[in-house]
């Protein structure tokens, strides 16, 4: 493709799905979702330009895009959605050619099978016009609208489009690949995969990488694989509020209740006492004041905590609490984007945590999880974990040695009911090989395509009045 023709399908996609579309959460969802707006650096629009231009130049390259066909392209914007996709990547790469692209250096791979995004110099050129052509109405736009936190904090999100679509325009058009996969489905990056698989004729895959909540878009995906039944009631209910085009109508969608899709180990022989000691999660929204309170609390409990911060905490807020603990040997502080959680827990008898996404996983691995309930955070049960039972809510004052014996530390058959609704596959033959099943699965939907037959599949169950399927 060249840049006439490059610049012309990226502008033509925008005329259809605009810049506000693709990057629907900093538009649409700004008002409910307060923490978008606790930002005190590279505030105003100026700023936000220059990230922009950054992020373009950074990623500079004079090698040549791929020029090879592919069955299936990954894209994965965080390390949390590669995650998501690696099973399924190393499933699908056994009888299929792979090419997982990832947005970013935090991971270092030398898989010939994984390339990092990169711009040619065509791209980049294409990016700029895209940039001078464009922005000014977008930015009117939104200043018609009122949001002036969309732009002083989150128009290079927005701009971010125009590096994006050309892109994997680029991309798809030379490796024809027969799906596209991705595991986030509100990013712009994402966004911008998903209109350009669309516009290509290309399917579309999305593997739910975290819980879900109302304040997501609608499911725009040929196939859809979610983890269980919670999710797929969120997304149906998104459909009835939505009043915008769908690209796919909800009948027609194929969905997939698949279970959690990252590496979890179920500790069935856990040793729960309070010697042991507890885990403790945090949301990068919690105070310093009331981390400090939750771990003092825990302590007078608990022989031992290990805390593990949110990633995006801010370092100046780590330094402060962990210097509050710095003579306690109680307290271990412990890196969550270094750590695997399954050796976070194996020390663990019970876990707390606050609005963190946390939960289902420890609740997965089979340690139970008690909810504290952070009053300065608007939208606390963001996940809907309390309202489900997945978890034990508990008051920061009720944290006693009485109140526990009273509650027990083991898992109880109605939070074993909830955390089925999260993940499907828990306690079944497919827990913990979710990433086989979504390739098991894959390559049923290709054989039927190719054979120009309906879908069958002999080890999930399909509901008769719907294409949704379970295990």
């Amino acid at each position: 493709m060249n840049f006439f023709d490059l610049f012309k399908k990226s502008n033509s996609l925008l005329d259809i799905e605009s810049e506000e579309n693709f990057a629907f959460i900093f538009h649409k969802r700004m008002e409910q979702l307060d923490y978008l707006k606790n930002k005190d650096k590279n505030v105003g629009v100026l700023s936000r330009v220059s990230i922009f231009l950054y992020n373009i130049i950074s990623r500079i390259s004079l090698q040549k895009s791929n020029s090879k066909k592919i069955d299936y392209v990954l894209y994965s914007g965080t390390k949390n959605q590669y995650d998501s996709l690696f099973g399924s990547f190393s499933a699908l790469i056994k009888h299929s050619s792979v090419l997982s692209v990832l947005d970013g250096r935090w991971l270092k791979s030398s898989n010939k099978n994984e390339k990092y995004i990169k711009f040619t110099p065509m791209i980049v050129v294409v990016s700029f016009f895209l940039f001078v052509y464009r922005s000014p109405s977008l930015y009117k736009r939104l200043k018609g609208e009122g949001l002036s936190y969309s732009i002083n904090l989150y128009f290079d999100r927005f701009c971010s489009v125009y590096y994006y679509l050309p892109f994997f325009l680029d991309l798809l058009t030379t490796a024809k690949p027969k799906f596209v996969l991705m595991s986030n489905d509100h990013s712009p990056a994402n966004r911008s995969l998903l209109f350009v698989a669309k516009s290509l004729g290309i399917r579309t895959v999305y593997m739910q990488h975290a819980s879900v909540s109302n304040l997501f878009p609608k499911l725009e995906f040929d196939y859809s694989f979610l983890d269980g039944v919670n999710a797929y009631e969120i997304y149906k209910e998104i459909e009835l509020t939505e009043k915008t085009e769908n690209l796919v109508s909800f009948s027609d969608k194929y969905i997939f209740l698949t279970g959690q899709k990252k590496n979890v180990i179920k500790n069935n022989i856990r040793r729960v006492n309070f010697e042991q000691g507890c885990g403790v999660g945090f949301s990068h929204l919690d105070s310093n004041d009331f981390i400090i309170k939750v771990i003092e609390s825990l302590l007078g409990v608990f022989a031992q905590c290990y805390i593990r911060l949110h990633p995006s905490h801010p370092i100046e807020s780590i330094d402060f609490i962990r210097n509050n603990f710095n003579n306690n040997n109680s307290v271990m502080f412990r890196a969550g984007k270094d750590e695997l959680l399954k050796d976070f827990l194996e020390p663990v008898s019970v876990f707390f945590g606050s609005g963190t996404s946390l939960h289902l996983e420890v609740a997965l691995s089979g340690v139970r999880c008690f909810y504290i309930e952070n009053a300065g955070i608007k939208n606390n049960d963001y996940y809907g974990y309390e309202r489900t039972g997945l978890v034990i809510p508990i008051n920061i004052d009720d944290i006693t040695l009485a109140h526990f014996l009273d509650f027990g530390l083991e898992q109880n058959e109605s939070e074993m009911r909830a955390i089925k609704k999260y993940s499907a596959t828990y306690n079944t033959e497919w827990f913990g090989h979710e990433g086989e099943l979504v390739g098991s699965i894959l390559k049923d939907i290709e054989d039927s395509l190719s054979m120009n037959v309906p879908l069958s599949i002999d080890y999930m169950h399909k509901d008769s009045n719907s294409n949704v399927w379970s295990v």
